[in-house]
């Protein structure tokens, strides 16, 4: 199979201009299906649950009746180039992303006059978005970024940038599977898994509020906060058909300790040829809800509901390179793709705050509330993507060289060591 062909496939192309692949990706969901196959490997509880994500799905991008609010907390570019604050500059940049317009020299702009290294990956991934509207002076930043081996990193960020915006270019239609580093890579065999891939997500979540619609721009920065950092935990012996993906969230527990959560996917990948491969995952769930409206937050009028089955959308585009290889089984070097699922705000708390959540007040839910049994008040979904990253004391690329805090099956273990220690301030909320 052609890898152009294969993807476009799952990537839409039309209406939309934006040569990001996810972009495109999440375009196409109006049409998307899954294979009954597939959807008979979970449980009947999990597949209502599918079923209704699906239906949601398929709507995300209709017009809806009645009002509809965005919100929006600066297009200023003056925030995004000089705000010290790092989640307002965040916002600020995705904010005018999201505008779709014209705006690739202030996307530029703000790499570089960025302070640290997140907001100058932040600037490359919404680079992405809007390469489209200039691909000359995309390409010819892109090159002087990728040309800088003195930060190693960033230029493999870069490489990958310039991959995703001239794939569909001539006799490109490969190029998305070759690796974009030219340093070796390590593997630890004693690891429990072979991959842990930090990933970077942004986001949009739609809020239901009377009868009114609330739509929220979540910058990358602000969703690590909100929703935690996450990393893809991958086997190669597993590659084609599981991956875990773990959430570490700073700040939700009054102690100090971090919180940990899990997701566990399955499903069906597609080889694409060229490298390339589609994942097309749900994950199979229970999680707690807590009425309070705040993780974790329990009292005698707001207690929790434990082991409540939902689940969670994850299509994603791997990069597989020949290099990286595993007794003779793919090991990926990168990922793009997309994501969907169910929530729960307070409006009173997204009122109060003027929409500018924090750590704990979203809630990710079943398709129905599991306290009222009305519809979620809040759908979200958006774009995020991923490389390896990190490295040794000899420079090499480490594929898994991150802790861990699950089993191989996704089940919290909480220091990581087998000893499979709970949560320790809410132990018999979490799996």
């Amino acid at each position: 199979m052609n890898a152009l062909d294969g993807i476009a496939k799952y990537v839409a192309t039309n209406e939309v201009k934006s040569r990001d692949i996810p972009t495109r990706m999440l375009a196409s969901l109006n049409d998307y299906t899954l294979d009954e196959s597939i959807l008979r490997r979970f449980k009947p509880e999990t597949r209502s649950e599918i079923e209704a994500a699906i239906a949601r799905m398929r709507q995300l991008f209709v017009k809806k009746a009645g009002v509809n609010i965005s919100r929006i907390f600066s297009r200023d570019e003056r925030d995004c180039v000089a705000s010290h604050d790092p989640i307002a500059r965040d916002q600020a940049l995705w904010s005018i992303v999201d505008s779709v317009s014209d705006n690739l020299n202030i996307v530029i702009r703000s790499f570089e006059t960025a302070r640290t290294h997140h907001a100058e990956l932040s600037a490359l991934l919404a680079l992405r978005k809007l390469a489209h509207h200039n691909i000359d002076r995309a390409s010819s930043f892109l090159q002087s970024v990728a040309g800088d081996q003195t930060r190693t990193d960033m230029a493999e960020w870069a490489a990958l940038a310039l991959q995703e915006i001239h794939y569909e270019d001539g006799n490109n239609q490969f190029v998305l599977g070759d690796a974009v580093a030219k340093r070796s890579w390590a593997h630890n065999p004693n690891h429990r898994f072979d991959v842990t891939m930090p990933l970077h997500f942004e986001c949009i979540a739609v809020t239901r509020i009377g009868g009114a619609t609330v739509r929220t721009v979540i910058s990358p920065q602000w969703f690590s906060q909100i929703f935690g950092n996450a990393m893809a935990l991958v086997r190669a012996d597993t590659f084609q058909d599981q991956i875990i993906l773990e959430k570490q969230v700073e700040g939700l527990h009054a102690d100090g300790s971090m919180h940990y959560e899990h997701f566990p996917f399955t499903g069906e990948t597609r080889n694409l040829g060229g490298n390339l491969h589609l994942h097309n995952y749900w994950s199979e769930i229970r999680r707690p809800f807590y009425l309070s409206g705040t993780a974790e937050v329990v009292d005698e009028k707001h207690p929790v509901l434990v082991d409540v089955p939902m689940t969670f959308f994850r299509m994603a585009i791997t990069s597989a390179p020949a290099v990286y290889r595993l007794n003779d089984m793919p090991v990926p070097e990168s990922v793009r793709g997309i994501f969907f699922g169910f929530g729960h705000v307070e409006p009173r708390v997204l009122m109060a705050r003027g929409g500018k959540i924090g750590v704990g007040d979203f809630q990710i839910s079943s398709s129905n509330n599991p306290a009222t049994g009305e519809p979620a008040n809040t759908s979200y979904y958006g774009t995020f993507y991923g490389k390896i990253t990190d490295t040794n004391e000899s420079g090499q690329l480490v594929s898994n060289a991150r802790d861990v805090h699950c089993d191989l099956k996704g089940r919290l273990d909480y220091m990581g060591d087998g000893s499979m220690a709970p949560d320790p301030v809410r132990p018999n909320d979490w799996n």
